[in-house]
């Protein structure tokens, strides 16, 4: 008997420290279902149910618990955490088809929008009409459709402007910035629902000598209170800030209320707020966005009657506090998902936030533009301001759209949780490529001046390296440039480069679709066939196909206006001598009076027939070497005047005798040659812009200093200057060159 009562003694024990177990265990339970349910308190909610876990021993209540775990996690934006517990879920057996929805959505957070959508069709064909999901599954292929679009803009976060805590609401007061912080720097007091400060509205001002915003301090007079205020908008043409505050000034109040209040220049603060004319203890008003002429008032709220969770609303000023009845913006922009963070820019277009529109997942940002009154379909802004995580609350700079801020939770970059972000347009840089060769040979020129010259007047200069390589920097959008390359001892040449409305960084070169590489002709006595001129049988006359090549010989004038040259006309050996000579005088002519009737100066153009006097081909045998013999060249004849590249070998010295932003006249040269008369005269255009004008080609420094002395003699102003194989050098250096030979 005594054993009995011992066991049953034991027994109750057991059950009394099972049942205090299981009630314990229910106990927590229901906190953790009040904090997650009822006060939305979803980091107090994780702490309880993972207390309760241990003491849990229904299997069917566990999975409940990882599942709500994972939710609250997913609602607090740690995405990391939430699909640890989903997967915990699932593995006990969790089957409810809402875990496919959240999961969906901390995957999409995570990047993984190809697993994301597989947990989207799971979760439709339980829930075939749910819009918001449709969405979503719809948002995974649009993003995979962007990954090769290149960004228009750059971001950066505003570190001076941020902290660890939520960071948001950014929005323009006279010179400065305002925004909404939960930094714990009013009171000592936490928001137990985000376990950070309550959100107050702060403002900073930029110092130029930092380059950076100032730390924000709270803003001065009655605007903040104990509990949360955010989401700035100033009118300036009233003097009005409206601002969003929530659960009032006892932290009792459920709902979220829009206020006014007024600044008071002469104390430098904010006045007595007072709440707007359309709350109500029924639904919540937030977000306020006032429109630049201060009469139409945008914010976002829960009212009945809307499209989702949360829409966009407008109303009108009538008088002070007076407004209209609230006009739902419609289906347009408004959703069943929330639409948040509205901005006006220029009454012409609605900047906001959604999570029920197509997008990059989560929050996005879209702009709608406005006509006649009507609202445009929203359009993403894409990334770099849209990401995986909550994207919201942008504005533009006052000077227009190019920059401005905007807010993000983005984990990549970030300072602490809701971050400012600015963003402005990459820098485009356009540039020109190229490389420069001889003719002959093909080989690189070395230090060949490169003129890049605009319609509108900007004139750009570089020179090639030692393989013969260029780019020049700092082009325009939307220009036409001439691109021209001189080099001593090579006739000049040009090409044109239109550029088009350039919205990203770009070089126009030949492996771009654009050839701005140069084969430059080397400048020489001997006379320089021109290619495929031809006249039929016993004519003179040009073919058509031969004008199509003299155009080549026509820009090649053109770019070098200073040239003179004579036409060669060359027969076969066939036929009477005299005959020969006039029918190739009649062809010297022909291209002559071809080459003035487009405009080439005929002083600059002589001809000269020379028959079968000159054969390439002596007692030609066939057609092929007849044909060689029959041919059209020219020469310059005024040779003299340039360095040619047989000339540029070596060591020369040269008299400069002026620079000049525009080239000179031949007045202006004439007084030069008549002292040096059989000296040639050169000019090239350096980098700093100036042409500089030399005379001479002298084989020692003291012929050069000979020289020099004719010209001081007649008033003219010289120095000498050196070179070493067309490269300009040190008169030391040259001098020591000549002296070893």
């Amino acid at each position: 008997m005594k054993n009995i009562k011992c066991i049953m003694k034991r027994l109750l024990i057991i059950i009394f420290v099972l049942t205090s177990v299981f009630v314990n265990a229910q106990s927590m339970l229901q906190k953790a279902d009040t904090a997650f349910f009822k006060m939305k308190d979803y980091n107090s909610a994780i702490d309880l149910y993972q207390k309760t876990i241990a003491k849990e021993r229904n299997t069917e209540v566990l999975k409940s618990i990882y599942f709500k775990i994972g939710e609250a996690y997913r609602l607090v934006n740690k995405y990391k955490e939430a699909i640890n517990w989903y997967d915990k879920a699932i593995a006990s057996g969790y089957s409810e088809a809402a875990i496919n929805n959240g999961y969906g959505d901390v995957l999409v957070m995570a990047g993984d929008y190809t697993k994301a959508k597989g947990f989207y069709k799971t979760y439709l064909t339980s829930f075939p009409n749910d819009k918001l999901v449709k969405v979503k599954l719809e948002s995974c292929d649009f993003v995979n459709a962007q990954k090769t679009n290149k960004p228009l803009y750059q971001i950066e976060n505003q570190a001076s402007l941020n902290s660890e805590y939520s960071d948001y609401g950014i929005n323009y007061f006279k010179n400065e910035l305002v925004l909404s912080s939960a930094r714990m720097s009013v009171g000592s007091k936490y928001d137990p629902s985000s376990i950070q400060g309550f959100s107050d509205i702060y403002t900073s001002s930029f110092d130029t000598a930092a380059k950076k915003w100032t730390s924000p301090r709270a803003v001065d007079g009655y605007i903040n209170t104990k509990y949360n205020e955010g989401t700035f908008s100033y009118s300036t043409k009233d003097n009005i800030a409206y601002y969003m505050q929530c659960n009032g000034e006892s932290g009792k109040t459920k709902n979220c209320d829009v206020f006014l209040s007024k600044y008071d220049e002469l104390k430098k603060m904010w006045l007595t707020p007072e709440v707007i004319s359309i709350s109500s203890d029924s639904f919540s008003t937030g977000h306020p966005a006032i429109s630049e002429d201060g009469n139409t008032l945008y914010f976002v709220s829960d009212m009945s009657g809307g499209y989702g969770g949360k829409d966009i609303y407008r109303v009108k000023k009538i008088s002070e506090n007076v407004w209209t009845k609230p006009e739902n913006l419609g289906e347009t922009i408004n959703t069943p998902g929330n639409e948040m963070f509205p901005f006006i820019s220029g009454d012409s277009m609605l900047v906001f936030a959604s999570n029920g529109l197509v997008g990059m997942g989560s929050l996005d940002i879209y702009y709608s533009k406005i006509k006649n009154g009507k609202f445009e379909k929203p359009v993403n802004f894409l990334p770099p301001f849209n990401s995986t995580a909550d994207d919201f609350g942008l504005i533009f700079n006052k000077k227009g759209l190019s920059e401005g801020f905007f807010c993000s939770n983005r984990q990549e970059g970030s300072v602490g949780d809701d971050d400012i972000y600015k963003f402005t347009l990459v820098p485009v840089e356009l540039m020109a490529s190229g490389v420069v060769v001889n003719q002959k040979g093909l080989k690189p020129i070395k230090g060949a001046t490169i003129i890049l010259k605009s319609e509108s007047g900007l004139e750009m200069t570089t020179s090639t390296d030692k393989d013969g390589k260029y780019s020049i920097a700092g082009l325009m959008s939307n220009e036409k440039f001439n691109v021209r390359v001189e080099k001593e001892g090579f006739f000049a040449d040009s090409k044109n480069l239109k550029i088009g409305n350039e919205k990203f960084s770009k070089s126009f070169s030949k492996a771009t679709g654009f050839d701005l590489d140069f084969a430059l002709l080397e400048m020489t006595k001997e006379e320089i066939e021109l290619p495929n001129i031809y006249y039929d049988f016993n004519k003179a006359e040009l073919r058509e196909e031969s004008k199509l090549e003299l155009e080549k010989l026509i820009k090649l004038l053109n770019e070098s206006p200073e040239l003179a040259i004579v036409i060669n006309a060359h027969t076969d050996e066939k036929g009477k001598p005299a005959y020969n000579l006039d029918l190739s005088a009649k062809r010297a002519q022909s291209v002559v009076d071809f080459l003035v009737s487009k405009g080439i100066s005929a002083q600059r153009l002589s001809s000269k027939g020379w028959g079968a006097t000159r054969p390439v081909k002596k007692n030609a045998t066939t057609e092929a070497e007849d044909q060689m013999n029959r041919r059209t060249t020219f020469q310059v004849t005024n040779i003299d005047q340039f360095k040619t590249a047989d000339q540029l070998k070596g060591v020369d010295f040269r008299l400069q005798f002026s620079a000049s932003k525009v080239l000179l006249e031949e007045p202006s040269l004439a007084k030069v040659k008549s002292i040096l008369p059989d000296s040639p005269i050169k000019f090239s255009k350096d980098l700093d812009g100036f042409y500089r004008y030399t005379i001479g080609l002298y084989a020692t420094f003291d012929e050069a200093l000979n020289a020099q002395d004719k010209l001081m003699s007649k008033g003219v102003e010289s120095f000498v200057v050196a070179f070493s194989d067309g490269e300009k050098i040190s008169i030391k250096d040259a001098k020591k060159m000549t002296e070893k030979k």
